[in-house]
């Protein structure tokens, strides 16, 4: 995710599909509106992990 957080919260939906330390899964968690989980590293109401 890039480091300006409005831009994945302008998106419909998020996918997650590897798993790196170096991205903010908090953040996304916070600011998206909906996630696609593929490596199970979100929690959340808005997650749905695949």
């Amino acid at each position: 995710m890039p480091g300006d957080s409005k831009c994945p919260a302008t998106a419909d939906a998020v996918v997650v599909l590897t798993d790196h330390d170096c991205f903010d899964y908090h953040l996304a968690e916070q600011v998206c509106t909906f996630i696609f989980d593929t490596r199970n590293r979100c929690r959340g109401p808005n997650i749905q992990r695949l």
